[in-house]
């Protein structure tokens, strides 16, 4: 196995019939990576895995973690990946402001109460995902950068704004993939924070209406809305040129024809609509 680090590290804990783990230690000079999934392995690997100051690649996806992710994970300063996905972690104990490397971080279907942006390096952070959690409130903090995010997906939790300043715009100026799907949204902030955003996912939410920035979202693919609470569809939709796929169905419009029309007849239908209402 190698990667793009070239030597790597590899421990597996082999499950055998009778219920004990076997160890298999693959190492090779300058060994980076430690992958273990699906073993039943608890919080006790910690003080395994951490004494490999090394490592850049950490994935304890799908085992028995619970509670707090210890503190001594401080002390991986090269990580740049960090998969705890499918686990019952509650949160962290301390910072993971020394992790400074660190890049890509899952921490999905756990039962976290908020997502940790306060406790990481935001300078290099480039994808977070805290869906199916226990998310609630607000998603992000005010008054912190993350210059480089380009995937946030905090979809399946219970949040009911995107920011704990609801005067303030997110500053994510990389960010291309924005997923709060499932939660309790009515309102969202102004996104010109976020000028590269492809795709902005918002299926089964409460929201009525989107701010003004988002119509000026010229790098803006998808748009997801499905399963909210929009009566009327604005016109400036047909504006927006990057726009390929609409996502409407399940919301109570009026003009209930624009449920069944493909993305490209909408914007067509609105923009027709717009010069008349020019002429």
């Amino acid at each position: 196995m190698s990667s793009s680090h070239g030597s790597v590290l590899l421990i597996s804990l082999l499950n055998t019939c009778s219920s004990t783990f076997a160890p298999l230690l693959l190492l090779s000079q300058g060994g980076s990576s430690y992958l273990q999934t699906r073993n039943r392995l608890d919080n006790a690997i910690f003080d395994i895995v951490t004494q490999i100051t090394s490592l850049v690649e950490l994935k304890l996806a799908h085992n028995q973690l619970s509670g707090d992710v210890p503190a001594n994970i401080q002390e991986l300063t090269a990580l740049e990946v960090l998969e705890l996905q499918n686990n019952s972690l509650t949160g962290f104990v301390g910072s993971l402001h020394t992790l400074s490397q660190l890049r890509i971080v899952n921490l999905s279907c756990n039962k976290l109460k908020a997502a940790p942006f306060t406790l990481l390096n935001g300078q290099s952070l480039i994808e977070l995902q805290v869906a199916s959690n226990g998310l609630a409130g607000s998603l992000l903090p005010s008054g912190h950068d993350y210059p480089r995010l380009r995937v946030l997906d905090a979809s399946n939790n219970a949040l009911t704004s995107v920011l704990d300043d609801a005067d303030t715009a997110p500053s994510l100026p990389s960010l291309h993939t924005l997923n709060l799907s499932g939660n309790r949204l009515s309102f969202l902030p102004e996104l010109s924070g976020c000028p590269e955003l492809r795709a902005l996912l918002l299926e089964g939410n409460q929201l009525d209406s989107l701010p003004e920035s988002f119509y000026s979202l010229s790098s803006l693919r998808q748009a997801d809305l499905t399963g909210n609470n929009f009566r009327r569809l604005d016109q400036r939709l047909a504006t927006m040129g990057a726009l390929q796929l609409l996502g409407i169905a399940a919301n109570p419009l009026l003009d209930r024809k624009y449920l069944t029309m493909a993305t490209p007849n909408v914007k067509s239908d609105l923009q027709a609509r717009m010069e008349r209402d020019l002429s």
